[in-house]
C-alpha cells in the first residue's frame, strides 16, 4: 500500500483501472459521538493541498457533497482520515481504500483504521534488542536489553578486558523504534564497570544490569528497541544525535495520538536536558 504521492497518481492514470464517481464514506469505527471521523480529500491535481473537508458521525455513512451537491472524483484522489481517539491515516489513493460499486467510491473507516493507520503493536508482553557489541582497548563490551510494555527497560553488560595494560570503558544506551523505524525514546546513557587490564588488581571480566523506566504510553509503541554500545565519547555523541533527531521531527508523527506525541516530545527533552 503505497503512501500518496505524485508517482501514485501517475500510477493509477497508467493503470487503465481509474474510475470517476461520487464517494460515501461508512463511519463504521465506532458509533456515537467518540466515533466521530473527519474526512479529508485531496485533489489529484493538488496532492498537497487539503481539498475539502466533512464530518462524519459515528455508525452513519455520507456521501460526500459541496454545497448540497454530490462531488465526483477519481480513484487517483487521496483520502485522509482522523479519528475520534486521536489517531490520524496516512493519506491514500481512493482507489487503494475503497471499491468502487455502481459508479459510486465507497470506503469504510473502520478498513482504514485497521489496515492502514499505526496504532500500538499486539499484547507481546516485552521486546528484547538484539546484542550491541565494540571492541575497545584491547578488550570488548557488549549489552543486551529488554523492554516491558508497562515501562521497565532492563539491560544487560558485560565488558572484558584482554590486554595487559589497558582496562575497557563501556557506556550503553537503548533507542526505541516505532513501526514505521522513527525513534520515540533514547534511554539514560549507562557507564558499564571499567573491566581493568589483566595485570590490575581488578576484575577484567565485569557484568552489571541498569534499569530504567520508560513512559508506558510510548513503551507500547516501540516496534522494537536498538542498542548501542560505545566508548565514552563515542557513546555521548551518538546519543546526542538520536535525541535531536526526535525532538526536531516528533510533530510530524500525525499517525500517532496527540497524548503519544506529548509523551515523546517530553520524554526526549528531559532526556536531552540530564545530559
Amino acid at each position: 500500500m503505497a503512501t500518496y504521492n505524485e508517482q501514485v497518481i501517475r500510477s493509477w492514470r497508467a493503470s487503465g483501472k481509474l474510475r470517476i464517481g461520487s464517494i460515501k464514506v461508512v463511519n463504521n469505527y465506532v458509533a456515537g459521538s467518540n466515533g466521530q471521523v473527519e474526512i479529508q480529500l485531496f485533489h489529484s491535481d493538488a496532492p498537497g493541498q487539503v481539498f475539502g473537508k466533512w464530518t462524519i458521525t459515528g455508525g452513519s455513512e455520507d456521501v460526500l457533497a459541496l454545497n448540497g451537491n454530490p462531488i465526483n472524483i477519481g480513484s487517483d484522489w487521496g483520502i485522509r482520515v482522523l479519528f475520534g481517539n486521536g489517531v490520524v491515516s496516512e493519506i491514500y489513493a481512493v482507489g487503494e481504500v475503497g471499491e468502487f460499486v455502481g459508479n459510486q467510491h465507497v470506503v469504510k473507516a473502520s478498513d482504514i483504521y485497521e489496515g492502514h493507520t499505526h496504532p500500538a503493536p499486539g499484547p507481546e508482553h516485552e521486546i528484547r534488542g538484539g546484542v550491541g557489541h565494540t571492541s575497545m582497548g584491547g578488550g570488548w563490551a557488549e549489552a543486551s536489553a529488554t523492554l516491558y510494555r508497562d515501562g521497565r527497560l532492563i539491560i544487560q553488560t558485560h565488558a572484558v578486558s584482554e590486554a595487559p595494560m589497558s582496562g575497557t570503558y563501556g557506556r550503553v544506551f537503548v533507542v526505541g523504534v516505532d513501526s514505521k523505524g522513527r525513534s520515540i525514546f533514547v534511554s539514560t546513557l549507562f557507564n558499564m564497570p571499567t573491566a581493568c587490564s589483566i595485570l590490575d588488581t581488578c576484575s577484567s571480566n565485569r557484568r552489571r544490569n541498569f534499569q530504567q523506566q520508560i513512559d508506558p504510553v510510548i513503551a507500547k509503541y516501540a516496534a522494537k528497541i536498538d542498542v548501542y554500545v560505545e566508548d565514552a565519547d563515542g557513546g555521548k555523541s551518538a546519543r546526542e544525535a538520536i535525541l535531536k533527531i526526535i525532538i526536531e521531527t516528533w510533530k510530524t508523527y500525525n499517525d500517532l495520538p496527540p497524548e503519544v506525541k506529548a509523551a515523546i516530545a517530553a520524554a526526549a527533552a528531559a532526556a536531552a536536558a540530564s545530559g
